[in-house]
């Protein structure tokens, strides 16, 4: 690893820095309490904006000392109470021949069930035989190619939080319904829990959705962040953080910068493009109750004559919890033969409100405030396939990106940062490096994660957030396709 600053500032170790705010006793009293009894099971409620649990500052305040022990150990509760949950939703991806006894059967009548019998939240998003899926939306729908049953392509979603532990009664089920029904059991971090996958159409569907989507202004929101994308781009124009009471957003970014250089072999005259340059055409999509799919061909716009670069095809899924695009990349001749290297840097840029945030690279034990007097200009170099984060402890994201390629191609990669940005508060993010590519199909996996509380696992490796569960179909071992581009990228039948 090799650290690049051109403006010297104190390196933090890896604690988020926060801006002290005093607050009078009753308003700690009462955001203390507005915190635990605002708790539900799938995430904690948090005013995380007006709250930020600063024990040390509290203690200043002109409280008698027993009633300051009172309030710091009120405070050590809540964050026991925040560590004790779910830091993240995590979604079950099923495909059709995991499930042979349901081939045929129409998708309308399926219903995923806990042990009382009640429909969870859960889709199935059907996919052709050449692995696109299947989606009403937009301008190229191809809904026309739905088929009538269930095929072994098809992905069935659902969230595991949702399940019910594997102790519960089924006690919800009519007289010999339950031995028709195929019980999904889902082992780990949170223990066994089990679902069951209903023929059964007279089954209510549940009236929860996690996920809305507007086709016109291109927003996607959940309970956990919103996004809005730029028309005929792939990129977010801005995009916040719910606060975790109602419909209450903490706007923490206002776009992403990408800036894509490619250096001739000569190196004489560098070639730049920025997200502009960048298309992404969506050509259609489905939205659930669980997740939003987004079809786009991406290409990059040249500007000679209006030529375009090499195109790719990318989904964009959007789940509760967290936003996958894997972008599938042909690159027509040896990247070597035109250009001596190219390189892609991608950099949310932080919101001036966005004070008492910072830059996290866990896997480094490393941070930035994103909200410190005076400029920073920093490039760690180093293979940026661990990720990053913005947060203030509470709220915020996490953003890994791999590229399916050898880490020799790679070298000169690294994390950047810089402070101030033109455009907000800070600019937070990664640069990849590539050198003499050979030809061929390429894979690139993005993730952004929206944890609560969003901090770093102990490992300090953000992929440690998400905990895939073991899955038994009828007592027969499953995959679970969600983290698949880690496990094995491309997944079958993804791309």
């Amino acid at each position: 690893m090799e650290l690049i600053k051109r403006h010297k500032e104190e390196h933090v170790p890896m604690k988020f820095q926060f801006k002290p705010q005093r607050l009078s006793t009753c308003r700690i009293i009462e955001k203390s309490l507005g915190i635990l009894f605002a708790f539900n099971p799938i995430s904690p409620v948090i005013r995380v904006i007006e709250v930020q649990t600063k024990v040390k500052n509290h203690l200043r305040s002109p409280a008698p000392g027993v009633f300051s022990f009172a309030l710091s150990l009120c405070h050590l509760v809540i964050l026991s109470l925040l560590m004790s949950v779910p830091a993240f939703a995590e979604p079950v991806v099923l495909i059709g021949r995991d499930l042979p006894a349901f081939i045929g059967v129409p998708v309308g009548n399926l219903r995923i069930v806990n042990a009382r019998g009640v429909a969870i939240p859960f889709q199935i998003d059907e996919k052709t035989a050449g692995g696109d899926y299947i989606a009403n939306g937009g301008v190229e729908s191809n809904a026309d190619s739905a088929h009538p049953g269930l095929q072994s392509q098809d992905e069935i979603v659902f969230l595991n939080e949702d399940a019910d532990s594997s102790a519960s009664r089924a006690g919800g089920f009519a007289p010999g319904e339950l031995k028709r029904a195929a019980p999904i059991t889902l082992t780990g971090g949170s223990g066994t829990k089990t679902v069951y996958l209903l023929n059964d159409s007279t089954v209510p569907l549940s009236p929860v959705r996690y996920v809305s989507y507007d086709e016109k202004t291109e927003y996607v929101k959940t309970p956990w962040y919103y996004a809005q994308f730029g028309r005929n781009r792939f990129h977010f124009i801005r995009a916040g953080i719910g606060e975790g009471l109602g419909d209450r957003y903490f706007d923490l970014t206002n776009r992403l910068r990408i800036e894509i250089v490619l250096k001739t072999l000569w190196g004489i005259l560098p070639i730049r493009y920025n997200e502009d340059n960048i298309v992404c055409t969506v050509k259609r999509y489905k939205v659930g109750p669980v997740r939003l799919i987004r079809r786009g061909d991406f290409y990059l716009r040249l500007g000679l004559f209006g030529l375009k670069g090499s195109r790719a095809v990318v989904y964009q899924t959007c789940y509760p919890q967290a936003v996958e695009v894997p972008i599938h990349v042909h690159l027509p001749v040896r990247l070597g033969s035109l250009f001596r290297e190219a390189y892609i840097e991608m950099s949310p840029v932080v919101n001036t409100n966005a004070r008492g945030f910072a830059f996290a690279i866990p896997s480094l034990g490393t941070s930035f405030a994103c909200s410190s007097p005076g400029r920073i200009d920093t490039f760690i170099r180093t293979i940026p396939d661990q990720g990053f984060m913005v947060s203030n402890g509470l709220i915020g994201f996490a953003w890994v990106t791999r590229f399916g390629v050898s880490e020799d191609h790679l070298q000169g990669s690294g994390y950047l940062f810089h402070r101030p940005s033109k455009q907000g508060l800070a600019e937070c993010g990664l640069r990849y490096v590539v050198r003499d590519l050979p030809k061929g199909d390429y894979a690139v996996a993005n993730w952004v994660l929206f944890p609560r509380p969003c901090i770093a696992p102990p490992s300090g490796a953000i992929l440690d957030l998400i905990k895939p569960a073991t899955v038994d179909v009828s007592g027969k071992k499953a995959v679970d396709l969600f983290m698949a581009p880690f496990a094995g990228w491309p997944p079958p039948g993804r791309i």
